[in-house]
């Protein structure tokens, strides 16, 4: 494993933090599959695990943080990834080794878990017990708050196929390069509003939480005949 890191912090201001970190991630010696060339006793020869693999590792993480100002308090992050290698998993490489015809990949391809773009932004909006206009609304202000929050990524990779031999399978003819198609972005959006009430010398937090406020579909992996979550194409074969 070789690793590098170089990072940068400044504060801007009384209100502002940001930082910046570039990192360069290099693992050698992966347990994967590899194949064992024939011999007299075992003609076809045969695929056993093997510290063969190598995966590179490499982009930028970023933040930005404001303290509260004028109730407002705001916190975003993101991060720059490009993962490739040769396997993804040690059994990346499973089928081909198990074929006396099939040539193991030599040249690096993104990971399963290359996940280009990934972010948040929370906001967070609150009243205290002191800044609010006094009479009724003092009251239903006092204490309460608001905290959105957005996230987002970009999508996986995956490798495109032709329509399934078999139901309920990805097991199409490849028409792509390994990993070569990525899935679209997934964004999501959380609220929570919630106020502390004092009752009986003793601070209680009343809340209402939402989770995925605009019911966004989140996807995470596809069939490569179709690139949907769903549906592998098998009910548009001639079977």
């Amino acid at each position: 494993l070789t690793s590098y890191e170089f990072g940068f912090k400044q504060a801007v201001g009384d209100y502002l933090n940001m930082g910046i970190t570039a990192y360069y991630k290099e693992t050698k010696d992966q347990i994967g599959v590899t194949r064992i060339a024939g011999s007299a006793t075992v003609p076809s020869g045969y695929a056993l695990y093997a510290n063969t693999d190598f995966s590179i590792s490499r982009g930028l993480d970023f933040y930005l943080s404001m303290r509260r100002v004028n109730r407002l308090a705001v916190d975003i992050s993101y991060t720059l990834l490009f993962a490739s290698g040769i396997g993804s998993d040690p059994n990346t490489k499973f089928q081909l080794a198990n074929n006396p015809d099939a040539e193991l990949p030599k040249f690096a391809f993104p990971q399963d878990y290359d996940q280009r773009h990934t972010g948040n932004v929370n906001l967070d909006y609150r009243f205290g017990s002191s800044d609010v206009p006094k009479g009724f609304w003092g009251g239903v202000l006092s204490n309460l708050g608001l905290n959105a929050l957005f996230s987002f990524n970009s999508g996986r990779p995956y490798t495109t196929r032709e329509l399934p031999v078999t139901a309920f399978a990805d097991d199409g003819l490849v028409k792509s390069t390994k990993n070569q198609v990525y899935t679209g972005w997934n964004l999501r959006f959380d609220a929570k509003l919630d106020k502390t009430v004092k009752v009986a010398k003793t601070n209680l937090n009343f809340y209402i939480y939402v989770l995925n406020l605009f019911n966004s579909e989140l996807i995470n992996k596809v069939y490569g005949s179709t690139g949907r979550p769903d549906d592998n194409g098998y009910l548009n074969t001639p079977t």
